[in-house]
């Protein structure tokens, strides 16, 4: 696994535990409640969800290492994609509020934790390693779209901008 997700107590590589031999796609962080920070690639900084104000993913407030940047992966239903090299799909919980990344599919195209712990398939994310190996596409299950940080406006984490694969988007 890319060194861009890390576990909190250390920087060190968090992959590798969760893929077998007969599993697809890239190995999953730990499923074992392990926080993990979620860093973009473009910025170098940790995903955060702004629970004291509109409850949204971003990077606007800079590198910011604190609960509201920890999050755990948790295995979710069904299997890979079918014909992908995608992970099996994951909730991304926020280790502050314990409500699962939500990506307002149907509207904004927002990720955030503003609807609740919703955990439908708008909360489902699948890994893609990214062809060179530099990281990994966080693709959401129910559109098939990859998260992707505004990294020239405001900094917010959607998948607003349709199938980008740049740094914005990797992990």
């Amino acid at each position: 696994m890319s060194a861009t997700m890390t576990t909190t107590q250390t920087t060190s590589d968090v992959g590798g535990s969760a893929k077998t031999a007969s599993s697809k796609g890239p190995a999953l962080p730990p499923l074992d409640g392990t926080p993990v920070y979620i860093v973009n690639v473009k910025t170098g900084h940790a995903v955060h969800l702004n629970t004291n104000g509109d409850k949204v993913c971003s990077v606007r407030y800079g590198d910011v290492r604190d609960q509201h940047s920890q999050w755990t992966f948790e295995r979710a239903p069904g299997d890979s994609p079918a014909g992908s090299d995608m992970s099996p799909p994951v909730f991304i919980v926020s280790r502050a509020t314990g409500r699962a990344m939500h990506l307002d599919g149907n509207g904004d195209k927002l990720c955030s934790a503003r609807f609740g712990d919703v955990r439908d398939s708008f909360a489902q994310w699948c890994l893609l390693e990214a062809e060179d190996g530099t990281g990994y596409y966080i693709v959401n299950t129910a559109n098939s779209l990859p998260m992707h940080i505004d990294y020239t406006g405001d900094k917010l984490c959607s998948t607003r901008y349709g199938d980008v694969k740049d740094e914005g988007s990797l992990y």
